[in-house]
C-alpha cells in the first residue's frame, strides 16, 4: 500500500504524459533488454534482427498478459477464466 501511495505522489509531480514517458524510459529499456537477452540465450545467432525484435515483442505481450491475468485474479479471485 505504501508503494502505491508513493507512486501516486510521484506521478502527481510529473503532470505531462511526455515527461512520464521519459521518466519510465530506463525501466522500459531495461525490460526490453532483458527479453532480448532471453531470446539471444535461447537462439544464439540463429535469428535475424527482425526475428529477434518479433520474439521480444511477443515476450513483452506475454508479460503484459500475465500481469493482467494476475491483476484479474487479485481483484476477482481464482474463478476468472
Amino acid at each position: 500500500m505504501r508503494a502505491r501511495v508513493a507512486a501516486q505522489i510521484r506521478w502527481a509531480r510529473i503532470p505531462r504524459s511526455h515527461e512520464r514517458r521519459v521518466a519510465t524510459a530506463a525501466a522500459r529499456r531495461a525490460r526490453r533488454d532483458q527479453f532480448e537477452r532471453q531470446v539471444r540465450e535461447q537462439y544464439g545467432d540463429e535469428l535475424t534482427s527482425a526475428e529477434v525484435a518479433a520474439a521480444v515483442a511477443a515476450l513483452q505481450a506475454a508479460h503484459m498478459t500475465r500481469m493482467a491475468y494476475a491483476s484479474s485474479r487479485a481483484r476477482y479471485g481464482s474463478g476468472v477464466l
